[in-house]
């Protein structure tokens, strides 16, 4: 009996959706449910503190109504979400992963530091202090190390790194498809590689792809945070308010129907 797929749509509500989400939404429904007959979960990574509101969480389930995408597992609704599935509910166990990792070390170096010098912390003993700094894993992969160097996996603000957050519930919920925009390819690999380190044997027999990104007309990538009128017109909340429907919103990324789209 072949394995059954499964994948997720993890979006961070860091602000409202753009149509760049939108591609990835209905990529991943295309690739895993049209395509493969697989089953879907919803994952909102919510772990980014400073730029969370219900707002923008509420906004990931008003898009994937609108985009008529349905979820097969994973919250119903903004109450629910809060209750049963932010990732604050798990900060405790996150943690738990710091002791499984070989060679963590807590680092005191800002970016902007770390963009002309190489980070001496790894040679010192330094303890973990909520707000004063981070704990960074000391890559030993040459690969991952020349694209994201000696990364964060959990930071300064007391909460686990988009990196290992994501990768731990990518183990948990058994997730065998990862679909994600070709930006995230470093993340992958890194991701990847905690996983190897962890003896995962989940993550590191997923199937990856990596899509294209979806770019404003002077070829930079989309944002949550644009400001100027071309820009907040990619933004989904403002397209529902105008009328836009999944074909306009598929005609808006170039396809001329939602068959066009499928078999693209």
């Amino acid at each position: 009996m072949n394995q059954s797929i499964k994948s997720r749509i993890a979006p961070t509500p860091s602000g409202f959706l753009h149509l760049g989400n939108a591609y990835n939404f209905l990529v991943i429904y295309r690739e895993t449910v049209i395509k493969r007959e697989g089953k879907l979960h919803l994952r909102i990574d919510d772990s980014d503190s400073g730029r969370v509101r219900d707002e923008y969480i509420s906004d990931v389930f008003d898009t994937l109504k609108w985009l008529e995408i349905p979820i097969e597992s994973g919250p119903k609704n903004l109450e629910d979400f809060k209750t049963n599935y932010s990732q604050y509910l798990k900060k405790d166990y996150y943690k738990s992963f710091l002791k499984k990792l070989p060679d963590c070390y807590v680092c005191e170096c800002s970016r902007s530091f770390l963009k002309e010098n190489n980070c001496p912390c790894f040679k010192k003993d330094y303890s973990y202090e909520p707000g004063k700094n981070a704990i960074r894993h000391k890559v030993k992969n040459e690969e991952v190390f020349k694209k994201m160097g000696d990364f964060i996996i959990w930071r300064k603000d007391d909460l686990p790194s988009y990196q290992l957050a994501s990768l731990i519930d990518d183990i948990d919920e058994k997730i065998n498809l990862i679909i994600r925009g070709e930006d995230l390819i470093d993340s992958t690999k890194a991701q990847f590689y905690l996983a190897e380190l962890l003896n995962d044997k989940i993550y590191t027999s997923c199937s990856f792809l990596h899509h294209p990104l979806i770019k404003t007309e002077n070829g930079e990538k989309i944002s949550k945070s644009q400001n100027s009128e071309n820009e907040t017109s990619l933004i989904l909340k403002n397209l529902r308010a105008n009328g836009t429907d999944r074909d306009g919103v598929l005609k808006k990324l170039g396809f001329s129907s939602w068959e066009h789209f499928l078999n693209s």
